[in-house]
Order: C-alpha cells, then sequence, then structure tokens
C-alpha cells in the first residue's frame, strides 16, 4: 500500500511557521509587555489595526480602531495572553 505525499502550498507553510511561532512562551511575554503600546496614550490621532483569525488562517474579521485601545481592552487583552501563556506551560511540561 502506497502512501500519497501531499505537497503544502509556501502559503500553508508560512501559516504553520506564523502559528507555531505565535504560539511561543516569548511571543506571549513580548505581546504581554507591548500591548500598552497600541493604548490610548501612545495612539492618539492613529489607530490600530486589529486583526482576528483562528488556527489554519481562518480570518474572522479586520477592523481599524481610532485612537489606539482603551485601557480597559489593555488590561482584558493581558489577561487572555497570561491565561494562553500559562496553558501552554502546563502543556508543553
Amino acid at each position: 500500500m502506497e502512501k500519497k505525499k501531499i505537497k503544502k502550498t509556501r502559503a500553508q507553510l508560512e501559516r504553520k511557521i506564523l502559528e507555531f511561532q505565535s504560539s511561543s512562551v516569548v511571543a506571549h511575554h513580548i505581546a504581554h509587555r507591548c500591548v500598552e503600546n497600541a493604548s490610548i496614550d501612545k495612539m492618539m490621532a492613529s489607530a490600530v489595526l486589529v486583526q482576528l483569525s483562528g488556527l489554519g488562517g481562518n480570518k474572522i474579521a479586520t477592523v481599524c480602531i481610532g485612537d489606539g485601545l482603551s485601557n480597559e481592552t489593555i488590561e482584558c487583552l493581558k489577561k487572555d495572553i497570561k491565561r494562553s501563556q500559562d496553558l501552554d506551560l502546563v502543556y508543553k511540561l
């Protein structure tokens, strides 16, 4: 019985690399530290581009938020990043 080799496209491979890199503990740490750069205080008269996508390239939404993210949103994002980091640490050990 022959096994068929499935060729992956360049886009699929790049997506896998992106998913792998963004799920690392280091990426979580950097995101937790840098998310404050998207605050209203730092982005006044500018905007933040938020792009949501699921694993496998499943695009959910993209939106431009004028004047940056509110402090409440940043705190919620930090909590979610920390929760995700904790889950990654538990499952990778």
